[in-house]
């Protein structure tokens, strides 16, 4: 069988770890060969193995919060062989992928064109701007107890709409332009 890859994934956390050992024991203990930061996993929650023609088994070790694959409690050895798999020990999500399964995409750090771009994605930013004008017209005109006149409106507009896209503007240097090593950076796309 290949090599096979263990994805452990808690809360915001990801750690991969490659199955290329003969026994690989799992659990919160300190002496495991990965020990799993989580309250909910037993001291030794599970073992991986690989048998004489090169077959990957889990083996569950304690009980206590058990593993779990597709809502069913696992009580005898897993063989290893319909990967990707998925697995639950705790509250710990366990993946069992193959060495060649695809990642996911690579995010562009800047817009495509080498150019600034608001809040990573134009098409976004504009619709963002234009429901803040469409919020502050409404919140300007309901909030004035006094009947406006299209001057004084428009004027407070105008000091808002500024503002707005001045900071839009200035967060579009900041993030666009990154002091690095003593020297401004362009990010541009590989």
């Amino acid at each position: 069988m290949a090599e096979l890859i263990l994805e452990i994934t808690y809360r915001n956390d990801r750690h991969h770890v490659v199955l290329n050992k003969p026994v690989l024991r799992l659990g919160r203990a300190l002496d495991n060969d990965v020990i799993l930061a989580d309250p909910t996993v037993s001291p030794h929650h599970l073992v991986i193995k690989v048998d004489g023609e090169g077959r990957y088994w889990l083996y569950p070790v304690n009980d206590e919060n058990g593993l779990v694959r597709d809502g069913n409690l696992i009580e005898r050895p897993l063989r290893l062989d319909n990967e990707p798999l998925s697995i639950e020990a705790g509250r710990t999500h366990l993946h069992i992928l193959p060495r060649d399964y695809p990642v996911a995409a690579t995010r562009q750090l800047s817009c495509r064109s080498g150019t600034a771009c608001l809040f990573g994605n134009g098409i976004w930013a504009a619709v963002l701007f234009g429901l803040f004008v469409a919020v502050s017209l409404i919140d300007n005109y309901w909030s004035t107890p006094q009947r406006l006149s299209w001057e004084s409106f428009g004027q407070d507009q105008v000091v808002l709409l500024t503002v707005v896209l001045a900071l839009a503007v200035g967060l579009t240097i900041w993030c666009d332009w990154l002091p690095i090593g003593g020297s401004l950076y362009r990010h541009s796309p590989s």
